[in-house]
């Protein structure tokens, strides 16, 4: 039988009994400027909802979703493609 255990890690982890480690971690959450707690939007489902200080009434969509770890993140913000890379943890 396969028997897991939860790490008490961010992001999380299941520890199983082979020694095996998955850990989930997923592009979604508050974005922020780092040192002014701005909050920028909130990305959920693949979509980074504005904040209403930004003036963009609609979503822009992410891709690619699932994104992994250290991977590139495009998304098109009023006609122009912007580029990010997803630093879990960060």
């Amino acid at each position: 039988a396969h028997v897991a255990t939860r790490l008490a890690e961010q992001p999380p982890r299941l520890r199983w009994n082979d020694g095996s480690v998955w850990i989930r971690d997923e592009l979604q959450g508050t974005w922020q400027i780092v040192g002014k707690e701005t909050t920028v939007g909130t990305i959920k489902a693949g979509n980074l909802t504005w904040h209403p200080d930004f003036q963009t009434p609609e979503p822009s969509a992410l891709n690619p979703i699932p994104a992994f770890p250290s991977e590139v993140v495009t998304m098109n913000m009023a006609g122009e493609m912007c580029t990010a890379t997803f630093e879990p943890g960060l």
